[in-house]
């Protein structure tokens, strides 16, 4: 008698890691900037993205505010956080014009009535991610002329389906732009909004933000930021191969 057993675990794993969860983000091949906030020096805090040595993305604190602080005492989601003041920081290296991206990030926010509009990230001519004054949190992604191409936005309140994110608590998201969708997902609920038609985003090449660079602090963030992940999204056929080198299919045979 035999009898053969299948184990997807390349399932498995491809959703556990299309979430963010209170684990330090893991480095990979798609990499473009990982920051985990738990070191600086002079002023700078380093890009733990160790898989692409040619993408130096460290983030320089207080680039045109003052305040950016790593916290310590353990005040992360994982180890430190990053609190902006009303900085806003910049990474020494460049967005490059990738066709898509994917976002994980937590952030704890306290609202300061006195910043209505709050950008956590930026990639330049491609994505906004920020917090309004009525309890919304937006994913934007743009073109070339600052058209929106896609949003999202999930509410502090109740809303049907939308997601929910909470002010003052630690609050998990991923957003991801690939073949013309994006998706985002916080707290482990995701929505989904197709590009709208005629409209591609924008491919300029220029520096990463965390906070708003154009406001002089008017809009930077009001709370801690931790455990940033930017990456690019593979193909789909490589993304198949991906998961499968991961976990494969293991296959197990047992005669009696």
């Amino acid at each position: 008698m035999k009898s053969t057993s299948f184990i997807l675990v390349s399932v498995v794993m491809f959703i556990v890691m299309s979430s963010v969860s209170n684990a330090s983000l893991v480095d990979d091949s798609q990499t473009v900037a990982l920051w985990h906030f738990d070191s600086q020096s002079a002023g700078v805090t380093p890009d733990d993205d160790v898989a692409n040595p040619g993408r130096n993305n460290d983030l320089v604190l207080n680039v045109f505010g003052s305040g950016a602080t790593i916290t310590t005492g353990n005040s992360g989601v994982m180890g430190e956080a990053i609190n902006l003041g009303t900085s806003d920081c910049r990474a020494l290296g460049a967005w490059e014009g990738y066709d898509s991206f994917k976002i994980e990030l937590a952030f704890k926010q306290e609202i300061d009535a006195s910043r209505p509009v709050q950008q956590i990230l930026q990639l330049p001519g491609a994505l906004s991610i920020w917090i309004s004054s009525n309890w919304q949190l937006y994913a934007q992604v743009i073109d070339g002329s600052w058209n929106t191409v896609a949003s999202l936005y999930a509410l502090t309140i109740p809303d049907g389906d939308r997601p929910v994110w909470a002010n003052g608590q630690w609050t998990s998201m991923v957003v991801e732009y690939s073949n013309r969708v994006l998706s985002m997902t916080v707290n482990s609920k995701t929505i989904t909004a197709n590009a709208a038609t005629g409209l591609e985003m924008g491919h300029f090449n220029g520096d990463i933000y965390l906070g708003d660079p154009y406001s002089g602090g008017a809009n930077a963030f009001s709370g801690l930021i931790d455990e940033v992940k930017i990456s690019v999204v593979p193909e789909p056929i490589t993304a198949m191969l991906l998961s499968l080198g991961f976990g494969g299919i293991i296959m197990r045979k047992r005669k009696k």
